[in-house]
């Protein structure tokens, strides 16, 4: 792999042994699934914030909630294209719309 590609000159330049050098390759996917798990857990709370935080805004939330998620809806269905509702789709935007009261 790339990454081990980029690893080898390391280690010799270090002068790892092979057990030294094979213990670092082996902690590697146990800290990558951890840095991902972080930055999962950091995104949705993000995402979270996001939403609580259009709840809460006194112009587009509250009461207002419901019908400014509507009219952007009809909005994004109207003039949005393909892409853009795709990429929505990946996004909290649609998260938010599902949530909405």
């Amino acid at each position: 792999t790339s990454a081990l590609a980029q690893f080898e000159p390391v280690a010799r330049e270090l002068n790892l042994t092979q057990e030294q050098a094979q213990k670092l390759v082996d902690v590697y996917p146990k800290v990558l699934a951890g840095v991902q798990q972080q930055q999962a857990e950091s995104w949705q709370k993000q995402t979270e914030d996001w939403a609580a935080a259009v709840k809460a805004d006194k112009d587009i939330g509250g009461d207002k909630l419901a019908s400014n998620l509507g009219a952007a809806q009809r909005a994004i269905d109207t003039f949005g294209t393909k892409e853009l509702k795709e990429y929505l789709d990946g996004t909290c935007a649609r998260s938010l719309v599902n949530a909405a009261p």
